[in-house]
């Protein structure tokens, strides 16, 4: 029984985890990129978004 909850949990900690980090990079991308060109330039901007 243990080993299920414990399996159970860690899908749903993975598909949790996936989720917020596809979130996080979709506003690297976008939000963050745009302060990061305005205040560094633009070769920051892409070096930020190969990182990401």
């Amino acid at each position: 029984m243990i080993g299920w909850v414990i399996a159970i949990g860690t899908v749903f900690a993975f598909l949790a985890l996936r989720y917020f980090w596809e979130d996080s990079a979709s506003w690297l991308n976008n939000t963050a990129a745009n302060a990061v060109e305005r205040v560094l330039g633009y070769d920051a901007r892409r070096a930020m978004q190969r990182a990401v």
